[in-house]
């Protein structure tokens, strides 16, 4: 059993696909975006995120951070914790909900999101994911109920002066997928 990084797990999302959803958002993104609404996801190592505005003054920083001014994101787990953290959420879902691989990238931790979806896919669990398309791999979107994906900009050149990569391999993924 694979391990991979996750930077959190949200509950009852309604802005990552159909219904209600939990959203798993992977730790770690190829692409550096200069807009991007998950910079914390970028890195793929743990970081120590500090929010000043939390901070209560209570001078305990070196045991621990009581009050959230200071949190590590990125948290090691199996497919079988997230899958544990994503059946929680069941009752909910109903019949257009389920969960949504978010990220970061989640195709860059490609073993580690075929074990959590074949385990949702188990139990029932619609399965989505948002992804640049960076990556391609027919076995993943095969087990996927939708997908949604976007192309940053169309100019590769501009493509890559914003997100540090150019986009033909992403547009060619976007026509394999479309096929």
């Amino acid at each position: 059993m694979s391990r991979g990084l996750i930077a959190d797990i949200q509950r009852a999302s309604l802005h990552d696909g159909d219904g209600i959803r939990t959203t798993v958002f992977f730790k770690g993104c190829p692409l550096s975006c200069e807009w991007c609404h998950n910079p914390e996801c970028m890195s793929f190592e743990k970081q120590e995120m500090c929010y000043p505005e939390k901070c209560i003054g209570c001078g305990m920083c070196d045991k621990g951070c009581y009050s959230g001014a200071k949190v590590v994101c990125g948290k090691e787990m199996t497919a079988h914790q997230v899958l544990a953290e994503i059946l929680l959420d069941m009752p909910y879902y109903l019949n257009d909900g389920g969960v949504t691989f978010s990220g970061g990238e989640p195709m860059a931790q490609g073993k580690f999101l075929k074990e959590i979806i074949a385990l949702c896919k188990q139990n029932g669990i619609n399965c989505a994911i948002e992804t640049s398309l960076i990556f391609y791999d027919e076995e993943i979107f095969k087990n996927l109920d939708f997908v949604m994906a976007d192309l940053k900009i169309w100019n590769s050149e501009l493509h890559k002066k914003h997100t540090g990569v150019d986009n033909v391999k992403i547009i060619n993924n976007f026509k394999k997928l479309n096929e």
